[in-house]
């Protein structure tokens, strides 16, 4: 049985489908990627923020993590998703908007297409480009 270490509490995480890497995220804006079988911390991400409780596996060794919410200097909430690079532990590129985080998030299987429910509308974003798609309502 194998002990990840963190300094800081662990607010969530995700098991890679080749079932021996997990992803998790601390509430200090750091993320690791483990070896489920040796222990070996294998990536730190620094993200800058804190994580709201949502790590999502991408095809292509890819993370999205949805970050904190903050004010921008016009006085809108911002609360950035950003899709990060598990090989090299850099950000890739930023899904932004106003509002409020998404309450959940996923990925589609071929890695090209980012849902979010974000309370009062959902979006589609091109993982790609990180650009949006489509946006609508929620369901009543």
């Amino acid at each position: 049985l194998q002990e990840f270490q963190h300094r800081a509490r662990l607010l969530c995480y995700a098991v890679f489908a080749d079932g021996d890497r997990i992803a998790t995220c601390t509430e200090n804006s750091t993320c690791f990627v483990w070896s489920v079988s040796s222990g070996e911390r294998l990536v730190d991400i620094n993200t800058g923020r804190n994580i709201e409780n949502i790590v999502v596996l991408a095809p292509g060794d890819r993370l999205l993590m949805v970050e904190e919410e903050h004010d921008n200097r016009d006085g809108y909430s911002v609360s950035p998703v950003h899709l990060w690079s598990v090989a090299t532990g850099q950000r890739l590129c930023s899904f932004d908007y106003q509002g409020t985080f998404p309450r959940i998030a996923a990925v589609a299987p071929d890695g090209r297409t980012f849902v979010g429910d974000f309370h009062e509308f959902f979006a589609i974003w091109n993982a790609s480009s990180c650009k949006m798609l489509n946006r609508g309502a929620p369901h009543a």
